[in-house]
């Protein structure tokens, strides 16, 4: 992972959109000092995906890269619940970036809403059978 990508992703306005960081923690020359890219690219390194039980969202651009590609972006061996795509208008960087971070951030907010809905239900028939 290099700056340039970090920076251009700009994959901190969609953890500000989601309201993970505050906006204002997001200064102009907060790039500048780059402490976390050796951790990230380490830990980029390390990581070896397990299957997961659970369902899960790939959020993929409208950007096609090569016709040739696998839809589902090769998940489906890694995914023994539901895979859903949901696919993000503009390009792959644009997903992170003013309005696309922000569509982004919705979609992912209803699907939030929605595990935390579930989770709920979970707890009160657990509640109502003890």
């Amino acid at each position: 992972m290099s700056y340039g990508l970090v920076r251009e992703s700009r994959i901190m306005d969609l953890a500000a959109a989601l309201h993970l960081i505050s906006r204002a923690k997001l200064g102009k020359y907060d790039w500048a000092k780059r402490w976390f890219l050796r951790y990230l690219e380490e830990a980029r390194d390390r990581y070896r995906a397990s299957a997961s039980v659970g369902n899960v969202v790939v959020l993929q651009s409208d950007e096609v890269v090569t016709r040739f590609a696998d839809p589902k972006m090769n998940w489906s061996d890694l995914v023994k619940g539901r895979l859903f795509v949901h696919r993000v208008p503009d390009g792959h960087l644009d997903m992170f970036q003013d309005e696309g971070a922000d569509r982004t951030a919705e979609h992912l907010r209803s699907l939030l809403y929605q595990v935390d809905a579930e989770r709920d239900q979970m707890v009160r028939s657990e509640a109502s059978r003890a």
